[in-house]
């Protein structure tokens, strides 16, 4: 907007700095030295970007780099703009549908800490002195208050080493190819997360192409935004094959994570030259996928977290009568 208003690179910039706030200055101040140094944009965001600390998608700097090769780089930024705008209403839907459950969740496991930590241990010491051999069901439940009691500081301990681990290898390759691959084999969420690498993936591929990037590139780019190392190596490998010479459907067919939507609209995109608008057609379906399957996913879990609640406190409420009318019994024996 503020380049289609006519004001030169690095006053955009700096305003654009600071609508976004004082967090990023220091970025913006490198950028417009670097710009001010005679380099474009994109050579820019290359130049203030570092291996070490990234910032930039590499996909946004070619989406860049091709908008200031062919003088729209202002459409280029709308797109790119709306893309993002898009992409955080898709993640705020998903972190709004998912609060309730888990607070629900959160609730049940407070619940069942406060009344297997503090409440059975008092009756245990209740029944003891009766000197009676309590039901099974009782003596179960007050065998896992207990447990929990003895291994009550362990759980601080293990989320400490969890912690640890996972900053110590969250940036290690292996661990984050283990750690995706899991995420996809998860029952009803890995499809979910599918479907959300997916839409990322072919949105940015669809701007990419849009933008006059070459396919190969284009693929190799959207990998790279893809935010999940399984499906960024078989759109690596489908990149690979296109630079053979295979077709793009052909060359997403070779992978089993790339459902058969995917590889039509990208055939029938091929063949009519309308690849681009395909592309954004698929990503459009996607994001409403995922919006359902978030719905569906959450409509899930709530009765069976509510379902779930009732049967641990019945069995509990159970546990703790059987154990008073037990007593009861004989004491009126």
């Amino acid at each position: 907007m503020l380049l289609r208003a006519g004001l030169p690179m690095t006053e955009s910039v700096h305003f654009a700095a600071e609508a976004a706030g004082d967090t990023f200055a220091p970025l913006s101040d490198a950028l417009i030295t670097e710009i001010r140094a005679g380099n474009g944009l994109s050579e820019s965001l290359d130049a203030v970007d570092t291996a070490a600390q990234p910032v930039f998608d590499p996909a946004y700097r070619a989406l860049i780099a091709a908008g200031e090769a062919t003088g729209t780089l202002d459409q280029t930024l709308d797109r790119l703009a709306d893309y993002l705008e898009r992409a955080e209403k898709l993640a705020t839907a998903i972190r709004t549908a998912l609060i309730y459950p888990a607070f629900l969740l959160g609730a049940t496991v407070i619940s069942l800490l406060v009344l297997l930590l503090f409440v059975i241990p008092r009756y245990e010491i209740l029944f003891s002195g009766m000197g009676t051999e309590l039901p099974f069901i009782t003596r179960l439940v007050i065998g896992l208050g207990d447990v929990m009691q003895m291994a009550a500081w362990l759980v601080p301990l293990l989320i400490l080493f969890g912690w640890l681990y996972w900053r110590q290898n969250r940036h290690k390759l292996e661990f984050r190819i283990r750690r995706d691959r899991a995420l996809l084999a998860l029952p009803f969420i890995g499809p979910l997360v599918q479907k959300m690498v997916l839409e990322r993936c072919v949105r940015i591929l669809a701007e990419l192409v849009t933008s006059k990037v070459d396919l190969p590139s284009a693929l190799a780019l959207a990998a790279d935004a893809a935010g999940n190392r399984i499906i960024a190596s078989d759109l690596n490998d489908a990149a690979a094959r296109l630079r053979e010479g295979q077709p793009l459907s052909a060359a997403l067919g070779s992978s089993e994570r790339f459902p058969d939507l995917f590889i039509q609209l990208a055939k029938v995109g091929e063949e009519s030259g309308k690849l681009d608008g395909m592309l954004t057609h698929l990503a459009d379906i996607y994001a409403l996928d995922v919006e359902a399957a978030t719905r569906r996913l959450v409509t899930m879990i709530e009765p069976a977290l509510i379902l779930l609640i009732g049967l641990l406190m019945g069995f509990i409420v159970i546990a703790m009568i059987s154990a008073v009318i037990t007593v009861n019994d004989l004491t009126v024996l």
